[in-house]
């Protein structure tokens, strides 16, 4: 009886290891969800590291403040956000023990649709804050053409655009109109108007495209590479040295640079790029990040998530810039690095 025990017991032990090998060997699957203002590079991202790492990272489109639901629920492994985790977690009242990788750099766009215009329009924080509170309705005005001399105007409604969803692409606009017109930090009471602007909504990114391709005299505040992607004209904004800048890889990355170069603290990794130093800084500019537990249920999703992490900042570089978003400056990377290695798992006994 005893041996027949003691055999049981190895045998039940033989097919728990024989389990656990068996899960080890399936292709490991990570799901992420959130914003759109990084989606087109974060689906090229999985895309190429699942390819050489063998592991499948799904993505859901879904907007900054579903990824943050998401992911503090723990229904996603990544929850992708474009507003600073400190700037949510003094609202919020909790991190949730969450730590925020930042991944690239983006430029938020303003987008228009005047055909008849040839030479590209140029416009500064305080006359597009006026549009979306609803103040400027006419798109040939003095105010505008003391902005682009020599350019014909048309005589023409205004068709602002929004997102109706939470979104991270939003907050970033609204804190450069906050930053640049008394009237918006009243009128707009900052994070209020989070939720959306003056005009016609739309869901996501792609909504929002979607709506300035189709309307003349429509603007909008949209990510650059959904603006390049559906050959949208986007204006030059002035930025905080006086130079009317277009949003281009290389302004951004000046942003970037500018703003982040030299610090390596971590005060640096929740900065807004809104209004960077520098005469070729593109003016409305983000940070955006992928929010992932501190706390994994195993090891091995613990080591998956990281190995991508660091991919990203270690060879994500090209994709990155062939979608139009600038690398984090590398004096960041190793308080990047920090924060990866944080994400671990409980001890086994």
């Amino acid at each position: 009886m005893i041996a027949w025990l003691v055999l049981g017991c190895d045998d039940g032990a033989s097919a728990d290891r024989a389990e656990k090998r068996a899960e080890k060997s399936m292709p490991l699957t990570l799901s992420a969800a959130g914003a759109t203002f990084p989606y087109p590079v974060y689906a090229r991202w999985f895309s190429t590291y699942g390819e050489s790492a063998g592991v499948r990272i799904t993505y859901r489109s879904v907007g900054s403040d579903s990824g943050l639901r998401l992911v503090r629920d723990r229904t996603v492994d990544l929850g992708a956000v474009d507003e600073p985790l400190g700037a949510r977690t003094e609202r919020d009242g909790a991190d949730d023990g969450l730590v925020a990788i930042p991944t690239v750099v983006g430029a938020v766009a303003v987008a228009y649709n005047l055909p008849s215009l040839t030479a590209p329009l140029r416009v500064d924080g305080s006359w597009l804050a006026d549009v979306f509170l609803g103040r400027v309705r006419q798109w040939d005005t003095p105010r505008l053409r003391a902005l682009n001399p020599g350019v014909a105007l048309p005589s023409i409604d205004i068709q602002p655009g929004y997102r109706h969803d939470r979104s991270g692409t939003t907050y970033v606009a609204s804190r450069f109109l906050a930053a640049a017109s008394p009237r918006w930090r009243s009128d707009a009471a900052g994070t209020a108007r989070d939720t959306g602007l003056a005009g016609t909504g739309s869901r996501g990114n792609e909504g929002v495209a979607g709506f300035v391709k189709q309307t003349v005299g429509a603007i909008a505040f949209v990510e650059l590479t959904y603006a390049m992607q559906q050959r949208i004209p986007v204006a030059a904004v002035r930025n905080a040295s006086g130079r009317f800048i277009r949003p281009t890889v290389a302004s951004t990355r000046a942003a970037a640079d500018s703003a982040l170069s030299g610090s390596s603290d971590d005060g640096a990794l929740e900065s807004l790029l809104v209004n960077a130093p520098g005469p070729d800084a593109y003016p409305i500019a983000a940070l955006t990040y992928l929010l992932v537990a501190e706390q994994q249920p195993d090891a091995r999703r613990a080591s998956a998530i990281a190995a991508f992490l660091r991919w990203t900042l270690r060879s994500g570089s090209a994709d990155a810039l062939a979608m139009q978003y600038a690398p984090v400056p590398a004096s960041l990377h190793r308080r990047i690095e920090a924060r990866i290695a944080r994400i671990s798992a409980p001890v086994q006994p």
